[in-house]
C-alpha cells in the first residue's frame, strides 16, 4: 500500500493510467472504505469516465503509443 499512496500522491490522485486508477482506488477501498485516500480517489474520477452523446467514454493517456507499437 505505500506502493500505491506514493503514486497517488505523486500524480495527485490521477494515476498514470485508466487500467491502474481503478486497481489504485480498489486497494485504497480495501484499505478503509471511509478512509481518505478512497475519497481522493473518487473526486478524480471524473477525470477518466463520463457519459457523451454516444455512450460512456474513458479517458486514457498514451495508449495511441501502445497501441501503433
Amino acid at each position: 500500500m505505500d506502493i500505491i499512496h506514493y503514486e497517488d500522491e505523486s500524480s495527485r490522485y490521477i494515476t498514470i493510467g485508466c487500467v491502474e486508477k481503478p486497481l489504485c482506488m480498489l486497494a485504497c477501498w480495501v484499505e478503509d472504505p471511509n478512509g481518505i485516500y478512497f475519497k481522493k480517489h473518487l473526486a478524480r474520477i471524473d477525470y477518466y469516465v463520463w457519459v457523451g452523446e454516444d455512450g460512456i467514454k474513458m479517458q486514457g493517456f498514451g495508449s495511441q503509443v501502445w497501441d501503433t507499437s
